[in-house]
């Protein structure tokens, strides 16, 4: 698979390494965006996180429009 954002660019088409968590875009090492996330599971009245982060792949169109969200009113 190719990487969709090389594709629809001008630039030389790379293959895909990883896909996109929102879209489903598959992208190469230059348009991944990796992030860190902590991780909630139901627990009842013990910890409901987990010790270490999970990581969240995202393509540059998904995160923009994810940064550009407005906070809670």
């Amino acid at each position: 698979m190719n990487c969709y954002e090389c594709v629809v660019g001008a630039g030389p088409v790379r293959a895909a390494v990883g896909v996109c968590r929102e879209c489903g875009a598959g992208l190469c090492t230059e348009h991944l965006h990796i992030e860190t996330v902590e991780m909630h599971r139901p627990a009842g009245m013990g910890k409901s996180t987990t010790d270490l982060p999970a990581r969240r792949m995202v393509c540059p169109v998904c995160a923009s429009a994810e940064a550009t969200v407005p906070g809670p009113i």
